[in-house]
């Protein structure tokens, strides 16, 4: 089995556990219709994740700040909360964001864990001035 075919199968077991036990550790919301349905400050997201589907890519994600999360699966749109902290810096928080999913992502194939654990990774980086300080401070996030 390669590792796509790995991380899918790994997907599906952790859909059905989150189903079966109502997304005990990820707060999510399931949005039906388009992405721009009642959703404050979405502007272009629809456009950006129809276009990586067409594309082939199977799964898209959008940050926006502190903001809920957009995770795309084709067909099923989810938002997931972030949690709340005091922001004294942003800079860096994307980046910090996708390398912390690229990180438990390679770990776990488990994608909205992954996505939750990076979430919380970004947030924790806020809290301090610049981009690499968290990274002194950090107590069992990675």
């Amino acid at each position: 089995e390669n590792p796509d075919e790995q991380g899918q199968r790994q997907d599906r077991k952790q859909r059905r556990r989150d189903q079966a036990d109502g997304a005990r550790l990820w707060q999510l919301e399931r949005l039906d219709g388009p992405l721009t349905g009642g959703m404050d400050g979405v502007t272009h997201q629809e456009d950006i994740t129809d276009y990586l589907l067409k594309k082939g890519v199977k799964k898209a994600v959008i940050t926006r700040g502190d903001k809920p999360i957009i995770i795309n699966e084709g067909e099923v749109n989810l938002l997931m909360k972030v949690p709340k902290t005091i922001v004294v810096d942003t800079l860096g928080a994307g980046d910090i964001f996708h390398g912390a999913f690229c990180f438990y992502y390679a770990k776990s194939y488990d994608f909205l864990g992954s996505l939750e654990k990076a979430g919380r990774t970004a947030s924790f980086s806020c809290q301090f001035q610049g981009p690499r300080a968290w990274m002194k401070q950090e107590k069992g996030i990675l």
